[in-house]
């Protein structure tokens, strides 16, 4: 079978058979930052393909600024669209910028140190043997969602205090958003942009209930922040959830 030909490195088909370690051996003979265009956006983009170019971004946040545009290429339609984006950036784990996404990201990180994780494996495993139940019976499954979904979905619930009979909404939110282009999946990117905004609001309306800021590690971790901005809480909490819940139900079906 032969390997589809490689375009550009965001195009998911190359990556079909394997990484094309070949093709991007080639592509950096080009130089460190090779322009590229994109037949599925028709947004043309740089891709830093050297370490050279890996630092120079890393350390020129204002330059490769993330949280402007978003951090991946695509032009907004008119400028309303374009405000939804920024008020989506603002609110976003993967597009903050520095010093933001630094003092968001301490604020959690405790929530996930070896000590924290494992105190958690015993409710983990417990899960997992329901999981594997409930398929088992049947005798048959859809696996990434009923399967290889399930667990990380359920432990992102877990720490942030969602009920965990919301995961099936949850569930759809995220393939909404993470697959807008896909027809069978969601109907473009103006529901994906309406899914991102419902996980927001559920986020902004759970973070209103006192009950669970009590009893939930993660959810703890944002509120006892000590900050001049009176807003750091609820929007570390808010911004860590959207993308939380996101990267949970797709790192199985991605890797």
């Amino acid at each position: 079978m032969s390997a589809c030909p490689f375009t550009h490195p965001l195009d998911l088909d190359a990556y079909r058979h394997g990484m094309p370690y070949e093709a991007l051996a080639d592509a950096r003979k080009q130089g460190s930052f090779v322009r590229y265009d994109d037949p599925a956006t028709g947004v043309p983009y740089w891709a830093a393909l050297k370490r050279d170019a890996l630092d120079f971004v890393s350390q020129n946040p204002a330059l490769f600024s993330s949280q402007t545009e978003g951090p991946f290429p695509m032009e907004p339609e008119d400028e309303v669209q374009r405000e939804i984006n920024r008020i989506m950036h603002d609110n976003s784990f993967i597009a903050m910028d520095p010093p933001h996404h630094v003092t968001h990201r301490r604020i959690v990180k405790d929530a996930f140190t070896p000590k924290a994780v494992a105190a958690m494996e015993p409710w983990l495993r417990q899960q997992a043997k329901l999981i594997v139940d409930r398929v088992a019976q049947r005798g048959e499954c859809e696996f990434v969602e009923e399967v290889a979904a399930e667990l990380p979905l359920m432990a992102i619930l877990e720490l942030l205090g969602v009920p965990l009979e919301d995961r099936a909404q949850f569930f759809k939110w995220t393939n909404t958003m993470t697959f807008a282009d896909d027809p069978d999946v969601a109907d473009g990117m103006a529901e994906a942009q309406t899914a991102s905004f419902e996980v927001m609001i559920y986020a902004a309306e759970l973070a209103q209930n006192n009950v669970w800021v009590s009893r939930v590690p993660l959810s703890k971790r944002c509120w006892r922040v000590k900050s001049t901005d009176s807003r750091l809480p609820m929007k570390c909490f808010r911004g860590f959830s959207s993308y939380s819940w996101l990267g949970a139900t797709k790192v199985p079906v991605l890797r």
